[in-house]
């Protein structure tokens, strides 16, 4: 029975008593306030890490902002947070931590660049600390002369501590991300830390927002790998492109700023001029029509405020016309959509699957996650360091279009690092008469097989040669194999009055 008794105490003590370690973010972390918050928290067993690695995440219960911008915080570092926070890590912010531009919005909604209202004093409910993180201090009390941020309420945060003048001076609330966030606008110095009220306060404050249970490494984090990424050009020959829209394997449609409309054709990798357009010159985002297969009519979107709309009709995939349609309508979300493809051997990873992504104005690509109200919570760059973009689109594949000013070009992922052959074939004519004789070589950036099927015959191997009676449209299917039997197909029609 006493030894029973005596694991009790020691499990007892283990729990009332054990180090709670939290996770400290400053532009000046070695600085001599920090050390010395360090030294007063530790009587109430909490620990503030200083570190520079993110590894160091996994040991803690929360992290601590302090005169910090997130803007400091690089891609990855800022995905890591945000995972940690979704599993419940607490959040901590002190002084200054609300720039006006910011990468994360997530940050934001946590430590108040919502611009909430400020609540007069006696709309104001208070929670005593006791109550808050079991430390025994008044919520009401006179405050040495420091230094306060200017003050934005935070979104989801309702006042817990305010001065005998009632201002405000710390928050508690649940974000979001159902993790629980202490923010004070009090600067840590010699003069808020030689303040019992105020460190009673802020240790209670940051007791409250620790996670129960060290749910961080419950998920882990899964960037993508650079490595696992390919770019490669599509197509050029056209300049000042502006808009791209994907409408299918035969409709890949680019408008260029004075009017001249384009379709690269993926399964012949050729780029058809569909003419100059003159009246849709500065059209600001292209639709296609929710019967786009049966009409073959694209939207054109002009001027921001009072949104004027024109019509395309795609007669072919070589050849439209433009029709009298003119209305009004509100301007649709331009250069954005939600990954929803669900592919493995192409397309992007699944880190990125239900995620917007969008170009930006300065043309870097952006990632934004969404709650369940398709809300935007937190934003990050695209892996691929990608910019001067134009216009992006994404393909039956799942595989990212972009279109730069002068070319067209294509993003693949692969889990394995690696990638279908990026090939084609060349043609050339032996004889331009009875018998009519044809050459074709086939090339791909990987060692390859060849696989052909010309006007039904088929044939194999890098070259190979055709021979016909009579001159004829050549229609032409090229299945191009690397040695891990990845593929790439061609179809292409050469019509015989350009041969």
């Amino acid at each position: 029975m006493r030894i029973v008794f005596i694991l009790f105490l020691v499990f007892f003590y283990s729990i009332a008593f054990s180090q709670h370690k939290v996770f400290v973010l400053s532009n000046k972390p070695k600085n001599a306030d920090i050390l010395l918050l360090n030294q007063k928290a530790k009587e109430y067993n909490v620990e503030f890490l200083i570190s520079d690695n993110l590894d160091s995440l996994a040991d803690c219960e929360a992290v601590f902002f302090v005169d910090f911008s997130e803007k400091n915080l690089s891609f990855k570092q800022n995905a890591a947070l945000v995972l940690f926070f979704k599993n419940h890590g607490g959040a901590i912010g002190s002084f200054d931590i609300q720039d006006v531009t910011s990468k994360g919005i997530w940050f934001g909604q946590m430590f108040g660049k919502a611009n909430s209202i400020i609540n007069s004093a006696s709309e104001m409910n208070f929670i005593n600390l006791q109550n808050l993180g079991g430390v025994t201090v008044a919520p009401l009390w006179k405050m040495q002369v420091s230094k306060i941020s200017s003050i934005k309420a935070p979104k989801y945060l309702q006042p817990v501590v305010m001065d005998m003048g009632g201002m405000p001076q710390a928050w508690f609330g649940t974000s979001e991300f159902e993790n629980k966030v202490f923010y004070s606008p009090i600067l840590l110095d010699k003069i808020s830390l030689g303040d019992e009220n105020f460190v009673k306060s802020f240790v209670g404050g940051v007791l409250a927002v620790l996670s129960p249970s060290k749910t961080s490494n419950s998920l882990k984090l899964s960037l993508p790998e650079l490595q696992k990424f390919r770019k490669i050009p599509l197509t050029s020959g056209f300049i000042d492109a502006q808009i791209l829209e994907y409408i299918s394997n035969e409709f890949c449609i680019i408008l260029t700023q004075n009017g001249n409309l384009y379709n690269y054709h993926t399964k012949s990798k050729t780029l058809n001029n569909l003419g100059n357009f003159e009246e849709i010159s500065g059209a600001l985002d292209i639709t296609m029509d929710p019967e786009f297969s049966v009409n073959g009519y694209l939207y054109l979107y002009f001027e921001k405020e009072s949104t004027k709309v024109k019509r395309l009709k795609l007669i072919s995939p070589s050849e439209a016309v433009l029709d009298d349609f003119v209305s009004e309508s509100s301007l649709p979300t331009a250069n954005s959509f939600i990954y929803l493809q669900d592919s493995v051997l192409f397309g992007l990873p699944n880190y990125y699957f239900k995620k917007r992504i969008a170009l930006k104005e300065d043309g870097k690509i952006q990632v934004s996650s969404l709650n369940a109200d398709e809300e935007v919570i937190s934003t990050e760059p695209f892996v691929l360091n990608i910019d001067s973009l134009k216009s992006l689109a994404i393909s039956s594949e799942g595989e990212l279009l972009l279109l730069k000013s002068n070319t067209l070009e294509k993003v693949q992922y692969n889990s394995e690092g690696f990638f279908p052959p990026n090939g084609g074939f060349d043609y050339k004519i032996l004889t331009n008469k009875t018998p009519f004789k044809y050459e074709f070589v086939g090339f791909s950036d990987q060692k390859s097989t060849y696989q052909w099927e010309i006007n039904g015959k088929s044939l194999n191997g890098e070259k190979v040669n055709l021979m016909l009676k009579k001159k004829e449209d050549l229609n032409i299917k090229l299945k191009i194999t690397s040695e891990r039997n990845f593929i790439e197909t061609i179809e292409k029609v050469i019509e015989k009055a350009s041969i």
